[in-house]
């Protein structure tokens, strides 16, 4: 008893003193700041938050100066406008001010909304290009997410004087270490995995003067198999001194990241969130939803056995689509893309977790290109992937939940683009697309396919066969009558023999060799009773 009591105060203590303790404490993925007592609360009320609304035009420079405006290096306002960006849009505006002045804050905006440009110029405009060391980390949960961000921030420094690296897995890491002493950058971009393999296992990798990290897609960096890695960083940047955190994703706005952020962020932190604009057709409802209005979403309802010929139906629609279709298995990709070439002609690019770095790559850059119109891919696709030119998303097996919808169909109506998200199910199963559709507030259109084109409106109902038999044709002119076959009438012919079921036929009547009908005895004592019949009538038929 005493033992026991002993224990339990020692837990109560070590308790009181975890919670008491400074950051520099044991590390925890929950807490490696010192927590506020507001910040346990956990209230809606403690953020700052900021509502924005979606840009339905292109911005133009008189919408807020251009970048020209904004506190960026020269040379990256000329990059960009090299890159034909001229002007910030409604996003990327509101969030600069205050993420450039340090702020912690969760951006919460649609896909190909410019997410990227939105906390990468903050980044950019704090860097001190006389320090050759990491400053700035953004954390990806895919290796396609890390280096489309890496290519992205490589075009903002193009002769800045400040420079992007990558740490990313399915490369070789020896490699990138000899890279980033070479180049010595000050913006580091990676995945969690990788960056904890060289920072903590090998030790090549310094991240002591990082002040500003990022977590792009935070619900899924926050989740298995990216939440141990990720929280190692976090613990390690984490240690008391000044650091910058800022979460952002199409689906960041959710109970779970708000814990996290009031928990790891210094109050009051920033929710910055896009609303989408009203409902155009088949876009997004007043009420706002996670995508944007210029994005159809329609529902293609047929058998199983036809979801493939739907698919093959819209790869020859004109003007010819660029698809995205999404399978929830890498076996599916596999077999999908198999049965598209072998039954219907139709060449798919699998695009797969499990592939090689170099195939996943040549896979992408053929899709971009227009080499390939088709890929057939996993959940790895929906996120962080920009593809502007992409005209439709297909989903051959739903989605889990609404967020996964949401970062499949943001795969398409990039910047402002139109896009058309078709969800192809079996009659039983389109009411789950309508409950998708209610939760995130779009409006789901059926669809067909007609004369090669992809319309508004359900498959016309199947006419049902006729019950009626196909009436006789009629007898040539001047043939003769064909004889009745009901027995016992006129016209001369055999009449049939009819054989009751009920009584037994009479033995000394052989039946005709041409008849069919034939009465089988059921149970034993039936079979016994006839083979006495069949006995009897045999010794009684006279001899000749």
């Amino acid at each position: 008893m005493t033992r026991s009591l002993i224990c339990v105060a020692w837990l109560a203590l070590a308790g009181a003193s975890l919670l008491n303790a400074p950051s520099r404490g044991p590390p925890t993925l929950t807490a490696p700041r010192a927590i506020s007592p507001r910040a346990c609360a956990a209230p809606s009320d403690d953020f700052e938050r900021v509502e924005v609304a979606f840009d339905t035009a292109p911005p133009t420079v008189a919408d807020g100066g251009g970048f020209a405006a904004l506190d960026l290096p020269s040379q990256v306002a000329a990059n960009l406008a090299a890159l034909n960006i001229s002007a910030p849009n409604a996003l990327q505006r509101a969030s600069f001010a205050p993420l450039a002045a340090g702020r912690d804050g969760v951006l919460h905006a649609p896909t190909g909304s410019g997410k990227t440009l939105a906390f990468l110029l903050p980044l950019i405009a704090q860097l001190d290009a006389a320090s050759r060391e990491p400053q700035a980390l953004v954390l990806c949960p895919s290796r396609e997410l890390a280096f489309q961000t890496h290519r992205v921030a490589q075009q903002l420094l193009a002769d800045s004087g400040l420079r992007s690296g990558i740490v990313a897995g399915g490369a070789n890491p020896n490699r990138q270490i000899e890279r980033l002493r070479k180049e010595r950058p000050q913006l580091l971009i990676g995945t969690a995995g990788r960056v904890g393999e060289l920072a903590y296992e090998s030790k090549k990798l310094k991240l002591q003067r990082v002040r500003h990290l990022v977590l792009d897609e935070v619900d899924e960096a926050l989740v298995a198999p990216h939440a141990e890695p990720t929280r190692r960083v976090l613990d390690d940047v984490s240690d008391g001194r000044p650091l910058q955190l800022l979460f952002c994703s199409a689906t960041a706005d959710t109970p779970a990241t708000r814990r996290a952020a009031l928990q790891l962020m210094r109050p009051p932190p920033l929710l910055l969130r896009l609303r989408g604009a009203a409902a155009g057709p088949g876009g997004a409802k007043a009420r706002g939803a996670e995508l944007p209005s210029t994005i159809a979403h329609g529902v293609v309802a047929a058998p199983a056995r036809r979801h493939l010929e739907v698919l093959r139906g819209l790869m020859h629609t004109e003007p010819k689509p660029t698809v995205l279709a999404f399978v929830n298995s890498p076996h599916r990709v596999g077999v999908v893309v198999d049965r598209l070439w072998t039954s219907y002609g139709v060449a798919a690019a699998p695009l797969v977790g499990g592939q090689e770095r170099e195939e996943r790559v040549d896979v992408m850059r053929r899709l971009v290109d227009g080499k390939v119109r088709l890929v057939v891919c996993t959940e790895m696709g929906a996120r962080g992937l920009d593809l502007p030119h992409l005209t439709h998303v297909v989903n051959l097996e739903l989605p889990t939940d609404a967020a996964h919808y949401a970062h499949r169909a943001g795969r398409c109506g990039r910047a402002g683009r139109a896009g058309t998200v078709v969800s192809v199910v079996a009659d039983d199963r389109a009411f789950v697309v309508d409950k998708i559709a209610a939760q995130l507030g779009v409006e789901v259109t059926p669809m067909r396919l007609y004369e090669g084109k992809l319309v508004e409106g359900a498959e016309p109902a199947a006419p049902r066969p006729a019950a009626a038999r196909r009436p006789a044709a009629a007898p040539p002119a001047g043939a003769a009558p064909k004889p009745a076959a009901s027995g016992g009438g006129g016209g001369g012919g055999a009449p049939r023999l009819k054989v009751k079921r009920d009584a037994p036929p009479n033995p000394t009547d052989a039946p005709p060799k041409h008849s069919r009908t034939v009465v089988k005895p059921k149970g034993k004592k039936a079979r016994a009773d006839a083979a006495r019949e069949r006995a009897k009538a045999a010794r009684a038929r006279p001899s000749v």
